[in-house]
């Protein structure tokens, strides 16, 4: 079909003027199969027999005749057909805008949120129940949302050709980013959003104006910015979508009258960024503007300055909060727990929890479950599992019910204390509370089996991937599928157990599933190769990290080769990881040089580990730490520099008394590491004697054999046997310090006690290389 008839058809499906031909009887029933909806069921959540005439639910279809018209008139306005876009096209596209994102929902969509909700507690998810039930088709939503982004960006181009005003209504926009950010944990869909945003934004001279987009748009757009910026934050990842703040800007800038939510969205821009006293800033102009401010954004400051751990930042937030006279809400009260346990006071934690319970004059208004799973969270962390276990149980007396995640966190929490009779109760109450295990559930219970190993459990070597893979195969069983976290614990516990086949077999489980590894994947791999010195599966696992474009890699990938190498003493190699990593603009840490460090003194090469220390002490970004200065003192000691050694201890020492402290620690190596460095020249003297002693007294018996009879070299006198060597005491902190720098060592040999050096041994007992 040419151009011109498609256009035509267009208008004529437009106008309602086109009628199609009557379709066949095999065609009907053909297309009623074909337009059998993709549906979800929510009859249980609404309590339906599954046969019920609502009990599916229809992702909404585009109108053909909306649609056809708006990209009609985009055709025309291109073509030169009109100079601009009139007052009908606008209507035309506003209406296909509108009908993209539009969605029938009968519920809350798990893992959708509103810019002008109150907010959780930003570290503990607020699902409730066992998962949530989706009622959109959300992957169709996620869909319709690209496609309207695309269309908006069409118009834009075709107005940058045609030099006339954008056709896309303000309502219109406002529409398509209402739709779009609230699709949480897709940066892809953000940054479609993000991308349409800015088509319009930025258009014409001066600022936006509300005829090109509205404070909810700007506000929304913002809000999806933070949570993307906060979860790359939160995961060291590179953030692939534009500064929160930049957008916050460009809205101060327009003449667009702010409001409250819009003051919130702001303050989160700069808490998601961890610049909490420009957040700060923006609360006191929202004061100053007689703007009130509302509980979320007191919400987003306390959990910004909960994950700072600034506690002096959550009482004053929260002083504030008084002073202002804003009620706290649900949702507050989980943001006080949540700051308290990541600031370490418990007890804190505890008085905010039982406050919010005792003063909250209404239900719904208490704390809920982000408050008690932020607390069992932070019971379990400090080991006090009782405690938390006692929480989950008062929970259901205040009313409140516990979800997936506040089972999980305890359940993770008796794995870490190795208590997994009471891990598997909780599992069992919590499937008879008809909440069913997810992924974090028996990720917990995996990670706790390799730890209990690690921890010198009695278990033997290769019941540790019996009990892995028994978890794993329950955890299939029970309908759930595994991530890569889980396929992670699962290559580690194959590692521990020195099975590298089966790590290549979930390696390959990875490909199968459809998941793609990661740089933890890689990094446990490498770290076992670069130990048992496999090279080759060394280089391919470089090589597989350097094919992936999207392979975020970072300093702790190079800082765990760095370290295998130094401790193997291949200081070569190690320094080829150091250039590798300044290529490619990977800025190395104070844990990558102290690495090199402690390389260089395994190796007996002081002065480079000294060269080293320098360049950190000179660095304005590092500073070395107490670990480096050990290593770096018992190097000196060891090899002779104890002068240098003398001039750090002195420098440290006058930092003040925790220094000090320091130095007196820093002595004691000094003087161990020298009292080694005389026992193994005494032991090179012994032995270099002992050798002399054993020719000498080989040649004195061969000139005998030759010159006397078998039965006088028998009758030669037992008192002739040379005096043995007078016992070094043994000295296990000092042998430690040996076995943890690779140096010759008795560390796993020591004398038992009682014994004593035997004359027939021709080794010093202390040395053992």
């Amino acid at each position: 079909m040419s151009l011109a008839r498609a256009t035509s058809h267009a208008h004529a499906c437009a106008s309602g003027r086109y009628r199609a031909p009557a379709p066949s009887r095999a065609s009907r029933s053909t297309r009623r199969t074909a337009r059998a909806p993709v549906t979800i069921v929510v009859a249980a959540a609404r309590g339906e027999p599954p046969g019920h005439k609502d009990s599916t639910l229809k992702p909404p279809a585009v109108p053909s005749k909306t649609l056809a018209a708006a990209l009609s008139s985009v055709q025309a306005v291109r073509n030169g057909s009109r100079d601009a876009f009139d007052a009908l096209d606008r209507r035309c596209v506003a209406e296909a805008l509108k009908a993209l994102v539009a969605s029938d929902e009968a519920g809350t969509v798990e893992g959708r949120g509103d810019a002008n909700s109150d907010g959780d507690a930003g570290g503990v998810s607020a699902s409730s129940g066992g998962g949530g039930v989706r009622s959109v088709d959300y992957v169709a939503l996620k869909q319709r949302v690209r496609k309207a982004c695309a269309l908006i960006r069409e118009i834009e181009s075709v107005c940058l050709e045609r030099g006339c005003a954008n056709a896309v209504s303000a309502e219109a926009l406002e529409a398509v980013a209402r739709t779009g950010c609230s699709i949480r944990n897709d940066p892809a869909v953000t940054l479609a959003v993000v991308k349409a945003f800015y088509t319009i934004a930025r258009k014409g001279k001066g600022a936006t104006s509300a005829v090109h987009a509205s404070v909810r748009t700007y506000t929304d757009v913002i809000a999806a910015l933070s949570r993307c910026c906060a979860e790359a934050r939160s995961t060291g990842a590179l953030r692939s979508t534009p500064s929160p703040v930049e957008v916050w800007l460009m809205l101060r800038a327009t003449p667009l009258k702010l409001d409250g939510a819009a003051y919130a969205a702001g303050v989160g821009a700069y808490v998601a960024e961890g610049r909490l006293e420009e957040a700060e800033k923006v609360l006191r102009e929202m004061t100053a503007d007689g703007v009130r401010a509302g509980p979320r954004l007191f919400n987003t400051l306390i959990t910004g300055y909960g994950r700072a751990k600034n506690l002096r930042g959550v009482e004053a937030s929260s002083m504030a909060m008084r002073t202002l006279g804003v009620a706290p809400n649900q949702a507050t009260w989980g943001a006080k727990v949540y700051a308290y346990v990541a600031c370490e006071r418990l007890d804190l934690a505890l008085d905010a929890l039982e406050q919010g319970v005792r003063f909250s004059p209404r239900t719904e208004r208490r704390p809920g479950v982000q408050a008690y799973t932020a607390l069992v969270q932070g019971l379990a962390r400090a080991g006090r599992v009782g405690e938390a276990d006692e929480i989950l149980r008062r929970m259901s007396r205040d009313g409140v019910k516990p979800n997936v995640y506040t089972y999980s966190t305890l359940i993770d929490g008796f794995m870490q204390s190795a208590q997994v009779g009471l891990a598997e109760t909780a599992l069992k109450e919590m499937k008879r509370a008809q909440i069913m295990p997810n992924v974090v559930t028996y990720n917990s219970i995996l990670k706790g089996v390799v730890r209990r190993m690690r921890a010198g459990t009695r278990v033997p070597e290769d019941d540790l991937l019996t009990q892995a893979r028994r978890v794993f195969d329950r955890m299939r069983d029970d309908g759930v599928a595994p991530d890569l976290v889980t396929y992670n614990t699962l290559i580690d516990a194959c590692i521990d157990a020195q099975e590298p086949t089966e790590a290549w077999n979930v390696l390959r489980e990875i490909s199968q599933s459809g998941l793609k590894p990661d740089v933890v994947t890689y990094t446990t791999l490498l770290k076992y190769f670069v130990q048992v010195g496999d090279n080759s599966a060394t280089q391919w696992v470089i090589a597989e990290m350097d094919t992936d474009p999207l392979m975020v890699q970072d300093v702790g990938v190079y800082n765990c080769l760095i370290n295998a190498y130094a401790r193997q003493g291949d200081m070569c190699r190690a320094n080829e990881a150091l250039r590798a990593m300044e290529d490619k603009k990977i800025a190395p840490n104070i844990a990558t040089y102290g690495s090199l460090l402690e390389g260089y003194v395994r190796i007996g090469n002081a002065r480079e580990a000294i060269k080293v220390y320098d360049l950190c002490t000179k660095s304005k970004d590092l500073s070395p730490d107490a670990r480096m200065r050990k290593s770096l003192i018992y190097g000196c000691g060891l090899y002779g520099l104890s002068d240098v050694a003398d001039c750090i201890i002195a420098d440290l020492q006058a930092t003040g008394e925790e220094g000090a402290r320091e130095a007196r620690t820093l002595r004691f190596v000094l003087k161990a590491s020298m009292e080694a460095k005389a026992d193994e020249i005494d032991g090179r003297v012994d032995r270099s004697r002992m050798r002399k002693n054993k020719n000498s007294a080989a040649r004195a018996r061969d000139s005998a054999a030759r010159t006397a009879s078998l039965e006088r070299a028998v009758a030669t006198p037992q008192d002739a046997t040379p005096c043995p060597a007078e016992a070094v005491e043994f000295n296990r902190g000092l042998e430690m310090w040996k076995y943890w720098l690779g140096l010759p060592n008795n560390y796993y040999a020591a004398p038992a006690a009682g014994t004593e050096a035997t004359g027939s041994s021709s080794e010093p007992t202390l040395e053992n290389s």
